[in-house]
Parts: C-alpha cells; sequence; structure tokens
C-alpha cells in the first residue's frame, strides 16, 4: 500500500535578508536620507540643452584668492609680424603698423654715384669724370677708386679730383661765353695756354658744356651744373647746336642731300643735318645744324667729299643766340635762358 504525500507548506515564510530585493532597509529605525541629497540629484539633471553642468567650464578660478588679472595686457613682439602676413579685409584699411617693410624706403637712399656728385659740384661733365675715374684720378677718403657705378655718402665721405677736395656748391651758375680762336675749350691745360676758365675768371668751379676746337670761334655754354650739361650734350637729347662754315669751294647739291640724310665716317652713320646757305647765290657759305658733339665732324663731314673748312664759328645752341655779344665776351644767362634749354 502507498503511503499519500503529506508535506505542508508553512504558514510563515520570510525572505532572506541576503536577497537583493529585500525592502527591510526601508523599515530600519536608524536610516536617514542625507541633506544635501536633493541637491545632488539637482545637479544631475539634464539642462535644456541636454548638457550636463559638468560639461560647463568651471568659473571658480575666479574665486581663487591667488587669481589676478594683469594691469596691463601686452601682445607680444612677433604679433605684428603675423597681422602683416594676413591678407587685410575688403571694406578695411590698413594701418601703418600692417605696411609690409619692402614698401618702406631703403636706408642707403643717401648714398649717391660718385660721377653724379662730382659733376653736380662744379668740376666737370658726367662723360669727363667717368674717363677721370677709369684714370684713377679720383680717390674717396684716401682710397683711390675706378669702378664707375661706386657709391658715396655726401654728408660723410671726403672726394677728391687730382688731389683737390670736392667742395660743395648749392648756387648754380649759367654762363654764355663769346670764345675766339687760338683758346683752349678746357678748365687747365697741360702746355700753358689760355683757357676758356681764363677769359671769365670767377671764383667759383665751372666748366665747359661740350667743346669748340682751338681754331673755332662762338658760342660756348659753361656752368657748374653737371646735370645740366649732361643733358645737353646726351644725343638722345637732340639739342641742335648751328654752325656758320665757310668751304674751299662751293658745295655742290648732290653732296647737300647727303649730309643732310648722314653719312658714314670711319663705319659710323652721323646723325641728319640742316643745311642752309648764307645767300641764295653763294654756296661756299652756309648754316649746318647738328645735336651731335664728336671730335671734329663737321670738318671731317665736308672733307668726306673734298670740301675743307677755312672758317667755322657757332652761332646759336638751341635757340640761344650770341645777340652782340663780343669776342672773348661773357655774361649770365637769366632764368628764361636756362629753362628753354633744359
Amino acid at each position: 500500500m502507498i503511503k499519500k504525500n503529506t508535506y505542508k507548506k508553512p504558514k510563515v515564510y520570510k525572505k532572506p535578508t541576503a536577497d537583493k530585493n529585500s525592502t527591510d532597509y526601508k523599515k530600519r529605525s536608524d536610516y536617514k536620507k542625507p541633506a544635501d541629497f536633493k541637491k545632488q540629484i539637482a545637479d544631475i539633471k539634464p539642462t535644456s540643452d541636454k548638457k550636463t553642468t559638468a560639461d560647463k567650464k568651471p568659473t571658480d578660478y575666479k574665486k581663487r584668492a591667488a587669481y589676478k588679472k594683469p594691469a596691463a595686457f601686452k601682445k607680444p613682439a612677433f604679433y605684428k609680424k603675423l597681422r602683416a602676413d594676413k591678407k587685410p579685409a575688403v571694406d578695411s584699411k590698413p594701418t601703418t603698423d600692417l605696411v609690409p617693410i619692402a614698401d618702406k624706403k631703403p636706408a642707403d637712399d643717401k648714398y649717391v654715384r660718385l660721377n653724379k656728385f662730382i659733376a653736380a659740384n662744379g668740376i666737370s661733365s658726367r662723360r669727363k669724370i667717368d674717363e677721370m675715374i677709369l684714370q684713377e684720378r679720383v680717390t674717396v677718403n684716401g682710397k683711390t677708386v675706378n669702378e664707375l657705378g661706386f657709391k658715396i655718402d655726401p654728408g660723410f665721405d671726403k672726394v677728391k679730383v687730382d688731389g683737390e677736395l670736392v667742395r660743395t656748391d648749392t648756387k648754380k651758375v649759367y654762363i654764355m661765353l663769346n670764345k675766339p680762336k687760338g683758346i683752349i675749350t678746357s678748365v687747365k691745360d697741360e702746355k700753358r695756354r689760355t683757357t676758356v676758365i681764363d677769359l671769365i675768371k670767377l671764383n667759383q668751379k665751372i666748366f665747359p658744356v661740350g667743346r669748340l676746337d682751338y681754331n673755332t670761334s662762338g658760342l660756348l655754354l659753361l656752368t657748374n651744373d653737371g646735370e645740366f650739361a649732361n643733358h645737353l650734350m646726351n644725343p638722345k637729347s637732340k639739342v641742335h647746336k648751328t654752325y656758320y662754315v665757310e668751304l674751299s669751294k662751293p658745295l655742290e647739291e648732290k653732296h647737300r642731300i647727303k649730309l643732310s640724310e648722314g653719312i658714314k665716317i670711319d663705319g659710323i652713320r652721323t646723325a641728319p643735318a640742316k643745311i642752309k646757305f648764307f645767300k641764295k647765290s653763294d654756296y661756299q657759305r652756309l648754316y649746318i645744324s647738328i645735336y651731335e658733339g664728336k671730335n671734329r665732324q663737321i670738318h671731317n663731314m665736308f672733307e668726306h667729299y673734298g670740301y675743307f673748312v677755312r672758317e667755322l664759328m657757332r652761332v646759336e645752341y638751341s635757340g640761344l643766340k650770341l645777340e652782340g655779344l663780343k669776342e672773348g665776351s661773357w655774361r649770365y644767362l637769366n632764368a628764361e635762358e636756362v629753362s628753354k634749354l633744359k
């Protein structure tokens, strides 16, 4: 006979205290919620932009006793350079701090070419001075210079030509001389012949603009303005000089035409010339106008076709005429005459 199961469930069942779902802690008499419990919950609530307060930048550094804001904040020295590298806005105006260094004037603006300095102080023209430099006749601070492009500081360097100090001359002089025959067109002569400078006898240093041959007379300009002389003597300026010429025989028309167009002398073609006869029936005396100034150019032009020049006299220089100035006499040019020549 099989016996029935006699097991019965106990009337009172209690969960063990070790159970995680136990709620017995709520009934403990010694349990209390912390005082700042609500504050801690509020701190962890998400804000409207769904970011916690932990994501915000701390502001408590301002309350630190050791922190102090600097009295005067200065930008570092390299800030301007960094700003200059950036392109300015379209509507913005650049300030003086942002001007690139390349746009500023170089520090060597005070230096001038040696030949320009000497010419500006009444020694000679640039062309003649270049010859002096190559001949080692010019010194700077006691040292010989033979470089054409050499530059100096006029306020510091001492320049000498043939051992004589070049002094700065501020007052410009412009003179017209009616040069006689038998006078040297030079500042000095090794043979101690009379020069055009001896005729004028000024305390200021002056030099002739160009030259007239020993046996050529007429209008000659003298000055201490090197730039002025350089402009008049430069063929590119095309400053015309007119000469009265007396030939050994009448000039033929075919030769007049060729000389007017320009001819080759020693392989170099002369510039076009203007020829006008003194009288309609006189073909032996004439006026010729040229803007070049080669040595004995007029003599060589006529001798090319078998004519010899018996008399040569310069009567006009770029519109400036002798106007009754006696042979051997001279006068200063007025401001109007100088401005026309420039």
